[in-house]
């Protein structure tokens, strides 16, 4: 089984969190460094055309998996997949995924060059999230957290080597994101103990969506959220998306502490005995909550001060929009535990249609908002966004334990 009857005890889930979160803070703030290190050195536009590429290939990827990692995992904490059965699956994922990148590539080249490094970031991104799931099966966070740091390490360092030889920033930028993830997959196939190791074409390849369902739905979500630059560019042009994506990123350490957890307790909560036993995971790491709302609140203050200082006068048009951001991503640090606990509980389907919902209430407010008020208007579509999703998110949760009492009233 991926989960090998003699794996080592795992650590406390929140031991995990911590460690995950500390690695996702530190690998974002270099991911961030050289996002600001390619503003610095190009035009809004030309900035705005290659992180809208990366957030297409980012969400291809995404799609692609739609949902099975997440699902995959749970189902080898459970001890219910074998390594070879998951290889399978992941090894038809991959062909999947790398024939509609040679297409995707193919086509850009030939309409929209600027665009073309999607493909190439399509892969990696699958490739690596797709490798790590056995580890994350395992409840071995701390060796998550210590690939997700060799990740960015990695391509801070061959971004240097690039701007030294004298490379575009914007090919800098993408190539070295990319080499950066496929060098976080080998790792993590090597650092997997050889029971739980995933044997790829050992077998014919398999329907890796299988029974993904509303995992599949929520991925999808997830996915479409990261469309909302490339919406951002399409209504508003390229220049808006710059002004977008020079600050969209800064709010992702915001959330890393609720990620953390999430990512950690999720195949805890998938063995959990009840409610009772998911409340007290979540209780435990309550502080981490709080403590990232308060860091929202900062950098809302902080932007008028912060935006121009690192980016400089022409990225002024950012401040509101990183406000906005920053508030939006309050009601965003309590949505991943709620969304996570209940699909750990196997209520998959009170996340799925409501943040696809909420997600297309987003996009739909960035083609209004957008034309006239440029990227502010994708940050309003944001904010927007994570308020409805927390308010859906907290009725599902209460109807789940209320319903799943009802029923244990009913058996006793």
């Amino acid at each position: 089984m991926v989960v090998a009857p003699d794996a080592r005890p795992p650590r406390p889930v929140g031991l995990q969190a911590v460690l995950l979160a500390g690695a996702t803070g530190v690998a974002q703030v270099l991911v961030a460094v050289i996002y600001i290190l390619t503003a610095r050195s190009t035009d809004p536009s030309s900035y705005g055309a290659i992180v809208t590429a990366i957030a297409i290939g980012t969400a291809a990827a995404g799609l692609i998996d739609f949902g099975s990692n997440a699902l995959w995992t749970r189902e080898a904490a459970s001890g219910r997949v074998s390594s070879t059965d998951l290889g399978a699956r992941i090894s038809g994922k991959l062909l999947a995924a790398a024939a509609l990148a040679l297409v995707a590539t193919v086509v850009l080249l030939l309409i929209a060059p600027a665009y073309a490094p999607a493909g190439a970031v399509l892969v990696a991104v699958l490739l690596g999230q797709s490798m790590l799931v056995p580890l994350r099966a395992l409840r071995r966070g701390e060796t998550v957290a210590l690939l997700l740091l060799v990740e960015r390490v990695a391509a801070v360092a061959i971004f240097g080597l690039l701007a030294v030889a004298g490379a575009p920033a914007t090919d800098a930028l993408w190539v070295s994101i990319t080499i950066g993830t496929l060098l976080l997959a080998a790792a993590a196939h090597r650092l997997t103990p050889r029971a739980a190791r995933m044997r790829f074409f050992a077998e014919r390849p398999r329907n890796p969506w299988a029974g993904a369902g509303h995992y599949g739905v929520s991925a999808v979500a997830a996915s479409a959220q990261q469309l909302d630059l490339p919406t951002l560019a399409l209504v508003a042009g390229p220049a808006a998306s710059g002004l977008y994506g020079a600050v969209n990123r800064w709010t992702q350490p915001l959330q890393l502490l609720s990620t953390a957890f999430s990512s950690a307790a999720a195949p805890f909560l998938a063995q959990s005995d009840g409610w009772g036993h998911a409340r007290r995971l979540v209780m435990r790491a309550s502080w981490m909550l709080f403590l990232a709302v308060a860091a929202c609140a900062l950098l809302a203050l902080c932007a008028p001060v912060v935006v121009p200082v690192l980016l400089g006068e022409q990225y002024e048009g950012s401040v509101a929009v990183l406000q906005w951001l920053a508030w939006g991503t309050i009601p965003a640090i309590f949505n991943q535990p709620i969304a996570t606990a209940l699909q750990s509980r196997r209520y998959d389907h009170f996340v799925s249609i409501p943040w696809l919902s909420c997600v297309v209430v987003q996009l739909g407010l960035i083609v209004l908002l957008a034309p006239t008020l440029g990227a502010l208007g994708a940050a309003i579509a944001f904010a927007v966004l994570q308020t409805l999703l927390l308010f859906a998110l907290v009725g599902c949760l209460v109807y789940a334990v209320r319903s799943e009492r009802r029923s244990a009233d009913q058996d006793a």
